[in-house]
C-alpha cells in the first residue's frame, strides 16, 4: 500500500459478501480495526 491508502477506511467482507469490520492500513505497515487492533488480512482465491 501507499501514502494515499493510509488516509482511507476500507471495509472488510466475507466471501458471500457480509460485512465483518472496517479497517485501515497505517503509515508502518499494520492493519488497524475500530478499536486500534492490528487485524491480519487474508487473501483466499477459490
Amino acid at each position: 500500500m501507499n501514502k494515499f491508502s493510509s488516509g482511507l477506511i476500507w471495509n472488510l467482507y466475507d466471501k458471500d459478501k457480509n460485512f465483518i469490520t472496517n479497517f485501515r492500513y497505517t503509515n508502518d505497515g499494520n492493519y488497524l480495526n475500530t478499536e486500534n487492533e492490528k487485524i491480519k488480512l487474508m487473501l483466499i482465491i477459490s
